[in-house]
C-alpha cells in the first residue's frame, strides 16, 4: 500500500510538470565529477535508462533508502502555498499521459550555507543521500543533497527510456 501511495504521488509530481544525445567524452562527465567531489556513489541515474532507473527507485524504495544517487537534470523549483514552503527538485521531461507533458527525478533540499541555489532551468548535476519525509499525511521522496553543481554543458532535457 505504502509503495502504491508512493507511485501515485510520483504521478502527481509527474501533472505538476508540466532530444538530443550527448557525445560520449560528455557523458563520463558525472562519474569524474562524483570523483571530484570525492563522495562515494551508489547509483548513478544515467541519461539512456533515466526514467526506468527513477521508476526502480520510487518502486523499490526499501532497497534505495540511505543510499547515495548522482544524476544530471533540470533545476527547477515551486512554491506551494498550502505548507508555505518552497520545494526543489532536479528532473528530466518524459512521456506522460498526453505526449511529452511528464517528468522524472526526485525532490531535494539541503541545509546550510554550503551549497548555492541554482536557477530555475539550469543544468545540474546533483548527488545526494535518498530519504522518506512524511507531509500532510503523505510519504515523500527526496534527496538530501551531498553535492549541487551547474554545469555548463546540457543533456537530453527529454527521456524517453
Amino acid at each position: 500500500m505504502k509503495k502504491m501511495l508512493l507511485v501515485v504521488m510520483m504521478l502527481g509530481l509527474v501533472m505538476l510538470a508540466g532530444c538530443g544525445s550527448v557525445p560520449a567524452s560528455e557523458a563520463e562527465a558525472p562519474k569524474a565529477a562524483a570523483v571530484a567531489t570525492q563522495i562515494p556513489v551508489d547509483l548513478e541515474i544515467k541519461e539512456k535508462m533515466f526514467i526506468a532507473q527513477t521508476n526502480d527507485v520510487y518502486l523499490n524504495t526499501d532497497e534505495y533508502l540511505g543510499k547515495t544517487i548522482q544524476y544530471e537534470g533540470i533545476f527547477d523549483s515551486f512554491y506551494y502555498p498550502p505548507t508555505d514552503t518552497t520545494y526543489c527538485r532536479v528532473m528530466r521531461y518524459g512521456p506522460g499521459c498526453c505526449g511529452n507533458d511528464g517528468s522524472a527525478g526526485f525532490e531535494v533540499s539541503w541545509q546550510g550555507d554550503g551549497i548555492q541555489m541554482p536557477e530555475p532551468n539550469d543544468w545540474v548535476e546533483v548527488i545526494g543521500v535518498l530519504e522518506e519525509y512524511e507531509e500532510e499525511g503523505f510519504t515523500y521522496l527526496r534527496l538530501d543533497v551531498l553535492s549541487l553543481k551547474v554545469l555548463a554543458v546540457r543533456g537530453a532535457e527529454t527521456v524517453t527510456q
